[in-house]
């Protein structure tokens, strides 16, 4: 598929191509349909060439009348010159011979399996008529498709062409990307290779571009899922060095989680066959790091074997803290089919230690593979979980082995436990978590057994038996003691890890469970299946909140520390996928279904809170000849879905309006809180005064006191006649401004709060007094300060009636307490001294004190109910 301008050139396996016009979301009315012989691998347009497109297939190279839908030339024909090439006929004895104009070693002829000649890519040139075609030996042509004719040839010895640009500058250049990750540059005039970067990426360069005007080009590739900026440099040996590079994951996304305490980083692992640990920053994606194989030569003295290294597989669990990620390694991983950990830095993403220091007595014990590693809170401890069932605590900052954890002495077993066992789990470990207070570590294996340590001595404290049922999955709560355990009959509970007792069950999901996590305050449970649903549970009542449908199940998710966002990796992707967390607006109740798909690439918003996110969401028809549509009768009920939702709010509103409860401001705090501080904020922000230095005047000015008395009358006398002159020329009909015009032109130009503040008469006029407080709303922080200073400077009846306007708002209802609250701050702060100067305005001052007096004595009365209620139910015994 090509996108040329606004049409969209698509090809299918059966010949058929299409033209769609891309403002047309419909898709199912189509500009032009051609019809060809054999499968089409790309498409080009010439430049100047009206309604003209190349077709490429594998030994085929057409042009085509877009608009007649008829074919003008086969380039590919034994008759042409591309076709004798591709036959076998070139060379020597072509009536049309190759002009071999590079030296003999780049452009020599290969004469062995040309029959099997195909054509990998082509490619636009600056020059007209010319395009380069790369075929599957290596070499690349220059055909002039108008006279048909071939220009010039060079091959490229050790690997296929998969991709070509040529530069648009004085300096004719063409680039080559070749199938082993390597890009060719070659200098047409001088007829020589200009710049060779080799492992430019890994695997293949499938897309190369020069930048108009400039030496630079940009590279991509679908193996590493990067993107490469390279900019050229005469002072490097390659010719081009790496400006930029923008890259993603090279393999599906296996597992990701949160890390730090701000949640702006997501620590990810592929199933790539190597080992790929990558860090996104979700706010920009220049801070993204991938962990390399470089050794940290700060945190670590110890050699590092660079080839184990390269033949490190696949990540199978990872895990870190951020406690102590300055000092030393924060970050443990195991590989699928290893027994060695590894230990890595979070800080600059490289490796501090492989392996943990054995004594020479332990390495009797290294054979066992590791199934599961975890980091505890602190930074310190890590553990080791085998497939043996052993588990083993090692230190993070020395890499030296602490204990394994064993069972003790069968007297002091608790009576739950089968004295007759010899060790607790008899299968591979398959999840371990440990509280934030260092005191137990609960670990999991597949056969249903949960096992309780006591955290340093490592002996068995607990256990729970929870056969036939099989744990496929263990999930902690970040801020609590809370743990859940995911069945093999996909349900959930929730166990309290002190006593290892039940405390919650959810049952729903209709297949195996891939991934759950707890909210940061503990009152929901995220939970998501192989059956494409992520459901919603409500912890405290037990109950499900909703269930959202997908079309692919999401296989691993985390919510960020902060509590605002939730991301998640569908099955089969390397993509990322952030959502705002609006659970708290979800009305409890029965079970929503909701199903939604992903219609926008996830944006940024031009709101001044940075971590703002939205995404497109809505319902599906379904799939209908390969196109989706849009059903309008789902998408409404979606959306009466979220008016109920706004409905029960409103509800809320309602009944504390009879309660007659004190609400808070819920619009954007960023807009009236910076109002306290307002002053500090000025006094920061005032521009830096210029030094002063003392004024002295020049030598030759007479500073005797009498020529200057008479100096300064003569200047004087001066000034009064150019006074008199400007009255005499005002009176005669001058265009300057007069005094009792002011207030006239204020009316014409004055501010939205001028104008209101006009209409207020006696301080009765409460529609208009609304109108002036929701005027004031609007105003950013600065402009409040500046209006309210603008309007009571020296002038009274204004200070008196915003005096009106507080009195109404405090007597009227108690809605946007705190904000009322600032406004009344930022008003008396800005005219306080008319206010203690002027005896009329003392009174209504007095007025509005008791006023504010009656809400607080409200307000007080009712924190104190309330402080006594949650005493009172905090002390009652289960």
């Amino acid at each position: 598929m090509t996108m040329i301008g606004d049409i969209i050139i698509s090809g299918d396996r059966g010949g058929n191509i299409y033209l769609l016009d891309s403002n047309n979301h419909d898709g199912t009315e189509f500009i032009s349909h051609l019809t060809v012989s054999y499968v089409p691998r790309s498409f080009l347009h010439p430049p100047t060439y009206v309604n003209k497109l190349l077709i490429l297939g594998d030994r085929e190279l057409e042009l085509w009348n877009v608009r007649s839908g008829k074919q003008i030339f086969c380039f590919t024909e034994e008759k042409n010159a591309l076709g004798k090439l591709l036959a076998g006929h070139g060379g020597k004895d072509s009536s049309k011979p190759i002009e071999l104009s590079f030296k003999k070693s780049m452009v020599a002829e290969s004469e062995e399996n040309q029959a099997s000649l195909q054509i990998n890519a082509i490619a636009n040139s600056p020059a007209l008529d010319i395009i380069a075609v790369a075929l599957s030996d290596g070499m690349v042509l220059l055909l002039n498709i108008k006279e048909d004719r071939i220009v010039q040839n060079f091959r490229s010895k050790d690997s296929r062409v998969t991709c070509m640009t040529f530069s648009n500058v004085e300096l004719p250049l063409i680039a080559c990307g070749t199938e082993h990750g390597e890009i060719i540059i070659w200098d047409l005039n001088n007829e020589k290779i200009l710049s060779r970067t080799k492992n430019a990426h890994e695997g293949y360069v499938s897309y190369l571009h020069f930048a108009r005007d400039e030496l630079l080009f940009y590279s991509g590739s679908d193996t590493d899922n990067s993107l490469k900026q390279w900019k050229y440099d005469s002072a490097e040996d390659t010719m081009f060095y790496l400006l930029r590079e923008r890259s993603g994951v090279s393999a599906n996304i296996k597992k990701l989680r949160f890390y730090g305490d701000e949640g702006y980083h997501v620590f990810v692992s592929t199933f790539a066959e190597k080992a790929e640990l990558r860090d996104f920053f979700i706010m920009n994606e220049t801070f993204n790091g991938d962990f390399s194989l470089k050794e940290n030569k700060k945190l670590t003295k110890q050699k590092t074997n660079t080839e184990s290294l390269i033949q490190m597989s696949q990540v199978s669990e990872f895990d870190f803290s951020h406690n102590r990620a300055k000092d030393w390694a924060n970050v443990l991983t195991c590989h699928k089919g290893s027994n060695k950990p590894y230990f890595w830095s979070s800080e600059n993403h490289t490796i501090v230690q492989q392996n943990i220091k054995w004594e020479a007595e332990d390495m009797k014990d290294t054979k066992s593979l590791i199934s599961q590693v975890h980091v505890s809170n602190c930074g310190n401890f890590g553990f080791l979980g085998y497939d043996d069932g052993r588990i083993l605590k090692i230190n993070m900052q020395s890499g030296y082995k602490q204990s394994y954890f064993h069972v003790p002495n069968k007297s002091t077993l608790p009576t739950n436990i089968d004295t007759l066992r010899s060790k607790i789990h008899d299968t591979a470990i398959s999840g371990m978590q440990s509280d934030p207070t260092n005191q137990f570590l609960v670990s999991i294996d597949h056969s249903g057994l949960v096992a309780q340590w006591d955290f340093y001595s490592g002996t068995l404290l607990n256990i729970l038996e929870l056969s036939p049922q099989q744990v496929v999955a263990l999930r902690k709560s970040k801020t609590s003691s809370l743990i859940g355990l995911a069945f093999d009959n996909y349900e959930i509970g929730l166990f309290d890890m002190v006593s290892l007792k039940k405390g919650r069950s959810f049952s729903g999901h209709s297949a195996r469970i891939t991934d759950f996590c707890f909210t940061i305050d503990n009152k929901f449970l995220l939970s998501t299946a192989m059956d494409k649903t992520l459901k919603i549970w409500d912890i405290i009542y037990g109950a499900i909140i909703c269930s959202i449908s997908l079309k692919q199940p999401i296989v691993s998710m985390d919510i960020d520390p902060t509590g605002e966002f939730l991301a998640t990796v569908f099955l089969n992707s390397k993509e990322i996928c952030l959502w705002n967390n609006n659970i708290g607006r979800v009305p409890v109740g029965d079970e929503k279904e909701i199903e939604l798909r992903f219609m926008s690439e996830i944006k940024q918003t031009t709101s001044n809170n940075e971590r703002s996110k939205y995404f497109s969401l809505v319902k599906v028809e379904g799939q209908q000849n390969d196109n989706f549509k849009i059903n309008q009768e789902e998408y409404n009920d979606l959306r009466k879905f979220f008016n109920n939702a706004l409905q029960q709010n409103e509800k809320k509103r309602e009944l504390k309006d009879r309660l007659k409860m004190i609400q808070l401001e819920e619009e954007d705090i960023g807009k009236w809180l910076p109002l306290i501080h307002f002053d500090e904020i000025k006094e920061k922000n005032k521009p830096k005064e210029a030094v002063d230095q003392k004024v002295t005047a020049p030598f030759f000015l007479d500073f005797h006191p009498e020529r200057q008395t008479l100096l300064a009358n003569q200047i004087e006398g001066e000034i009064e006649d150019e006074d008199e002159k400007k009255e005499s020329k005002a009176e005669k009909g001058s265009k300057i401004i007069r005094k009792h015009k002011r207030n006239e032109l204020l009316d014409q130009v004055g501010s939205p709060i001028e104008k209101i503040i006009a209409k207020i008469q006696t301080g009765e006029e409460a529609a208009i007094l609304k109108e002036l407080y929701n005027q004031m709303k609007l105003l950013t922080p600065a402009q409040l300060d500046y209006e309210l200073r603008k309007i009571t400077f020296g002038n009274i009846p204004n200070v008196r009636k915003f005096l009106w306007l507080f009195c109404f708002l405090f007597k009227s209802d108690q809605k946007d307490y705190d904000l009322k609250q600032i406004y009344l701050y930022t008003f008396l702060n800005a005219c306080y001294d008319v206010i203690a100067n002027d005896a009329e305005v003392k009174i209504l001052v007095e007025d509005l004190l008791k006023s504010l007096q009656i809400n607080f004595d409200d307000f007080d009365l009712k924190l104190n109910g309330t402080i006594c209620l949650i005493e009172t139910f905090a002390n009652i015994k289960n």
